[in-house]
Order: structure tokens, then C-alpha cells, then sequence
């Protein structure tokens, strides 16, 4: 919208309060401008490798009004002394939150601190430019997808500016959160003038909100005990493409990244979790010479990303849609909606299920259970997957060298399909575990027959540099000889011996033969191959069944059939959609709790 040279577009709210562009066809003369600039199509995967850092300022006062470490605040006063300009948001006297600029640390003031809801950016990208042309430094603080827009808008690299991006969760819709602030000014009959959505009077770790009115009174409430939280925190109320985010670390275009560093305990004991500590993150050689800068104004230690991303997975992935979204964006605007977000906010509300799933399979069957987990007390206790059944009931095979790969969890793969550790480790794996889901996906793999073992020959193999001397077979191969007959047996007889027949689910997935691309089903190309491959699946599950007659079967929908092309993970045939996820978790949910009562 900012860079259109003839003003003819506006920014609308649609039916879930987001802002989207919106353009005056009669004005516009078609320049093509804005898609040059739309920081989606034109997307850049970022090569320099990050440096990480947890540090928290040495100014008490900066951190009791930051959300964790002042890190902000540093930044914003070195940019300051330089007779710089900052650009954050805060509320305005409509409690609608929008971007700003700021020329004292008096004004930044109202920029600290986590505001959990989509700001309005408006003309601050014109404004940013006039003063960098200008000359002045300027610091501009934003989302990872407003600083990439940023970035696109200004078409060039400026020295004296300091892009920073905030790690972030995903933002809910303005909509939602203005009608849930008049939801509470009806119920308490007053006017609200400002919310902090990290009231710090119990520590860092503790969510509070606090509303202050307009008649000088304030209140305060936990996390759970507001509706607006809750459906936060359970991923209910976010922008749709939050849910498969373009601007994740290997796609940052800032400078510097911030955010809170969660679970700093585990590894550092130096700091005050109380008052809280941040994770700071330089992205290239600008970030990393203004961090040589302001470091002397806070304790900081450098850490690196295998620690930050287990209780900060935002900064890798996306977060998982919640099965009730539609509920809550269809009676936005028609219905109170407070008490639907209280109902909604667990993907499964009911009784809590403390089971143990384990996974055997592709990772479509690890993010069924990923959906079920949310408010349910499931949790997952692990996921075996990237081998064949027929590899893991051979022998084990000795490796001749070592194996070197950048993808660790890749190696670690291959390296357990090589030593066949499932079968090996078969009670240690499934300790703690109550319930085992199956899906057959990675049979889609041909086989390796290598000396007196079998492999699963996948591109793990390759990119590993290792080519085991033996033939190549297809799984159809293998299942007219007879060797999968042999092995499912074996195979099933090893979970029978630890689980009750009626614990195990198994997934009937097939490849997709279709995608969904914007509104257009479409085709894949390999369409005879995938159906090849479905037919051989068929007769998989079909064996499966035979050997365990008990087992409990879930399927996807007809209707679920096909992959989408907005997927978190890209668009491939093995590929499900989200609603599929969903239909498949309802009817594992169904099935825990059916033998909850059975059990009572």
C-alpha cells in the first residue's frame, strides 16, 4: 500500500478484523510497483549465520517496564544518543494499536513491553525513509513480516538503519481484541485507556494482564483467567498465515532479532530469572558491531540456538492452527465472545487423558498427535519414523565409516535404521507408553538389499554420501516374495508383547493424488506413480489388519483428501491438510476416551 505511486490502495478490515489491501482498480495503472515490492513473492533466504546471546540490561528500572531483558530499551537509547529516531507501537486514545516514531526515551516509554495483537504499521515505512534519507539513524522494531516489508519498501540498504525484529509468536486479529475490550467495558461500565499484557508485580515467568481504566482504577488477571490469553496462548485468534509463516529465522531480514529466552535456567544460573533475560540474536555483520556496542550496558553470555529453540520453537516453525478457529471467527462481531474463547482456547476441552502415545511412522502421524495434545494431558512419548518395517525386523548392520550430515535429525534417522534401534531398543522406547499410532507412509520407500539385511533406501542415504553394495527393490517386490508377510508378523508381534491389541491405532494414509492451490484443485503430476505407490500402501494395511485383527483404524475423510499448498511444511503428495490433521486426532481423541470409560 505505502509504495503505490498513485495512492489507490487502502487497507480493509475483513470478516476476522485483519487489514488487507485492497485496490481502487480505477486509479491503479498497473506499474506493478507493489508486487516488485511484496517481500512474499520476492522472499530471501538469509546466509549469514546467526550469533546468539542471552543478556539482560544492568538497569533494574529499564527491566521492571520491559517484558524480559531490556534489550529494547538498550538498543532505543544507543540509537537515541546518536540523535536517532524509533519506531515502535503503542495504543492510541482508541485503544487501536499502531506503529509510531519517537525522538526521547520519555516517548519510548509506551513501546516496552509485549503487545499481543496485529499492529498498524501506516505510513511509518514512507516516514522511516524521509529520515534515513535524512541522514538520522533510525532504529524500526517489528514483527519478522514487517521488517521484511519494510526491507522491500525501501529497496536498498541503508547504514544508518537498525532493523529489528521481534521473535514472535503470531498475531491475533485487531478485530477480535477491540471486541473484546468492549466486552469489558460493558461488563464494568467504564472505559479502558491502557492494557499491559506482561504485568510484571509477580516476576518475569508470570502472565498477567493488567487494564488500567479511565477512572484511575486498574485490574489485574492471569493468563487463564482472561479469555483474550487463553485463546492467545492456544494459537485460536491468529492471522491465517501465521499458521504457515514466510519470515521464520532462515528468512529474517532484520539486523538484530529479540525475544524472551525461556528456559534459561536449564543452562545458565548467572542470571535473575525474575527479572527477566532475553535472547538476542545478531543476523549479520550491522547487528553484530551494534551489539559490540551497547553490550558493556548489560550481563550477556553467548549461547547458541540448540538451546533457545526447545521452549522457543517460534523461532524455527510456525505454531499449529487450533481445531476450533472457525467457531471463534464466525461468531466474531455476532456473538459475545469472551465466553467462546474460554470454550474454544483448548483444541479439546473434556476430561484430561494422562496417556503416553508413541509414534511409529511418517510425520503426518506425529502432528495428529501434536494437534491432540493441546489442554489434554496426552503427551507424546516418541516418534520413530524414516525406516521401513521390513529394515527394522532385519538384522542390524555394522557401519564402515562415519557418517557426516548438517541435518542432525536426518543422521540420527539413518543411523537408527542402519542399527535397526527400534527393534533393539524396543522396550526403552516405549516406556511410559500407553497407546502406539501407526501410519505406513514411509513404506513408500523402496528397499536395499545389502549382505544378509535390508535398508530403506531414502535420500538420507545419499546425502550421507554412502551407496551399500546390494540391489535395489521395490516394496512390490518385496511383498510378491513373501519377505513382508514374514516381517509384519514379526513386526506386530513385537507390539502385541508390550501393548493391549485395542492401544493400537492405526493411521490408513495414502499419498495424495490432489492439492489445493489458493481455491483450484489441482493435479500432481506423478499422479500414476502416487497411485502405484497407494496401491501397494493398500496391501500394506491390508497385511497389517490380517496380522492384528484388533487393531483400532482411523481414516482420512474423503473429503480430506488432499494436500494444501500453504502447508507449513510445502506441497508434497505425502502432505495432508490441517482439517485432516484435525479429523484424524478427533478420532484418536475418540478412541482414548472410549477406553477412559471402558477402563472406569
Amino acid at each position: 500500500m505505502q509504495i503505490c505511486p498513485k495512492d489507490c490502495m487502502r487497507m480493509e478490515e475483513d470478516a476476522e478484523g485483519f487489514l488487507y489491501p485492497v485496490i481502487d482498480e480505477e486509479k491503479c495503472i498497473h506499474c506493478g510497483l507493489c508486487e516488485r515490492v511484496c517481500s512474499v513473492i520476492n522472499r530471501r533466504e538469509r546466509t549469514y549465520t546467526e550469533h546468539v546471546y542471552a543478556a539482560s540490561s544492568t538497569d533494574e528500572a529499564l527491566l521492571k517496564k520491559s517484558s524480559s531483558g531490556g534489550m529494547f530499551g538498550a538498543l532505543a537509547n544507543y540509537v537515541l544518543k546518536q540523535g536517532g529516531v524509533v519506531f515502535g507501537c503503542s495504543f492510541d486514545e482508541k485503544m487501536e494499536l499502531r506503529h509510531v516514531n519517537a525522538q526521547t526515551m520519555e516517548e519510548c516509554n509506551a513501546f516496552h513491553g509485549s503487545k499481543y495483537v496485529q499492529s498498524n504499521t501506516r505510513n511509518t515505512f514512507q516516514e522511516c525513509k524521509e529520515y534515513l534519507q535524512e541522514g538520522r539513524y533510525v532504529l524500526y522494531v517489528g514483527t519478522p513480516c514487517q521488517i521484511a516489508g519494510l526491507k522491500s519498501y525501501l529497496r536498498k540498504e541503508y547504514d544508518n538503519l537498525l532493523a529489528v525484529e521481534l521473535l514472535c509468536h503470531g498475531v491475533p486479529s485487531p478485530g477480535l481484541f477491540r471486541q473484546y475490550l468492549k466486552e469489558l467495558e460493558a461488563e464494568k461500565g467504564k472505559k479502558i485507556s491502557n492494557v499491559a499484557f506482561r504485568f510484571q508485580d509477580q516476576g518475569w515467568k508470570t502472565y498477567r494482564l493488567k487494564l488500567d481504566y479511565t477512572d484511575g482504577e486498574t485490574e489485574v488477571m492471569s493468563g487463564k483467567e482472561s479469555a483474550y490469553m487463553a485463546a492467545f496462548f492456544n494459537n485460536l485468534t491468529l492471522r491465517p498465515s501465521c499458521y504457515n509463516c514466510r519470515f521464520r529465522l532462515d528468512y529474517s531480514s532484520g539486523d538484530i532479532l529479540i525475544g524472551d529466552f525461556w528456559g534459561i535456567g536449564k543452562y545458565y544460573t548467572e542470571f535473575n530469572e525474575e527479572l527477566g533475560v532475553s535472547v538476542l540474536m545478531t543476523l549479520n555483520n550491522k547487528g553484530e558491531k551494534v551489539f559490540a556496542e551497547i553490550k558493556n550496558s548489560m550481563q550477556y553470555v553467548e549461547s547458541d540456538l540448540d538451546k533457545v529453540i526447545p521452549a522457543n520453537g517460534c523461532v524455527k516453525l510456525s505454531v499449529f492452527p487450533n481445531r476450533n478457529r472457525k467457531k471463534i471467527m464466525e461468531a466474531y462481531g455476532k456473538k459475545e465472545i469472551s465466553p467462546l474463547m474460554f470454550k474454544y482456547a483448548p483444541n479439546y476441552g473434556g476430561r484430561s487423558l494422562p496417556y503416553g502415545i508413541g509414534v511409529w511412522g511418517s510425520y503426518n502421524a506425529r502432528l495428529v498427535i501434536q494437534f491432540l495434545m493441546s489442554g489434554t494431558g496426552i503427551r507424546r512419548t516418541f516418534h520413530y519414523s524414516n525406516s521401513s518395517i521390513t529394515s527394522v525386523m532385519s538384522p542390524s548392520k555394522e557401519l564402515e565409516q562415519v557418517v557426516t550430515m548438517e541435518n542432525q535429525y536426518r543422521k540420527a534417522a539413518l543411523l537408527a535404521d542402519w542399527n535397526k534401534s527400534f527393534k533393539t531398543d524396543f522396550e526403552k522406547q516405549t516406556e511410559g507408553t500407553e497407546y502406539i499410532l501407526i501410519d505406513l507412509l514411509e513404506e513408500r520407500f523402496d528397499l536395499m538389499i545389502c549382505d544378509d539385511t535390508i535398508l530403506t533406501e531414502s535420500d538420507a542415504l545419499q546425502d550421507a554420501g554412502i551407496v551399500p553394495k546390494g540391489r535395489k527393490t521395490c516394496q512390490k517386490e518385496a511383498l510378491e516374495s513373501g519377505i513382508w508377510k514374514e516381517k509384519m508378523q514379526q513386526f506386530v508381534t513385537m507390539l502385541q508383547s508390550k501393548f493391549n491389541t485395542s492401544h493400537m491405532i492405526l493411521a490408513e494414509i495414502y499419498m495424495n493424488e490432489k492439492y489445493l492451490d489458493g481455491e483450484r484443485m489441482c493435479e500432481f503430476a506423478e499422479t500414476a506413480e502416487i497411485r502405484n505407490t497407494n496401491q501397494v500402501l493398500h496391501s500394506l494395511y491390508v497385511l497389517f489388519k490380517e496380522c492384528c485383527p484388533e487393531v483400532q483404524v482411523i481414516t482420512v475423510p474423503k473429503d480430506l483428501q488432499y494436500t494444501d499448498y500453504e502447508h507449513r511444511y510445502g506441497c508434497y503428495p505425502y502432505h495432508l491438510n490441517y482439517d485432516a490433521y484435525f479429523a484424524l486426532a478427533d478420532q484418536v481423541y475418540g478412541i482414548l476416551t472410549s477406553e477412559e470409560v471402558k477402563e472406569q
